[in-house]
This record gives structure tokens, C-alpha cells and sequence, in this order.
């Protein structure tokens, strides 16, 4: 067993929509740099690393409070 550690860095343009009172819809697209995840063992001694290329994706969020 072990763990991984990730990171990145996100850009990106949202669209905020509020169709009702307590209700909020978010959409738009990203653009994800600089990522990284990093391999450690139970120890917690890190044994590797891999960078990965930079991705274009999408982002939803529905938000509903009460």
C-alpha cells in the first residue's frame, strides 16, 4: 500500500446561471497545466513521479441550497 499526491493548475471561463432562488447552475471550459502526480510507499518515502500533458475539459457544477 501507498498514496499518491497530485497537482495542477487550472484556467478557466465560467457562466454562472441562477434559474431560481437557491439554485445555481456553472458551466465552462478549462484548461489544465502543470500537472503532476507523485508515487509514495507506507512509508511514505516517494519512489516516483510522472508529469503529464496539459488537457482542455469541461466544467459543471449544480448547486442547490436549502
Amino acid at each position: 500500500a501507498g498514496y499518491i499526491e497530485t497537482s495542477s493548475m487550472k484556467f478557466g471561463v465560467y457562466y454562472d446561471y441562477k434559474p431560481i432562488k437557491n439554485c445555481s447552475i456553472s458551466i465552462g471550459p478549462e484548461y489544465v497545466f502543470a500537472r503532476e502526480t507523485k508515487f509514495f510507499d507506507k512509508n511514505g518515502d516517494k519512489f516516483g513521479s510522472e508529469d503529464q500533458e496539459a488537457a482542455f475539459g469541461a466544467f459543471f457544477n449544480l448547486r442547490y441550497k436549502f
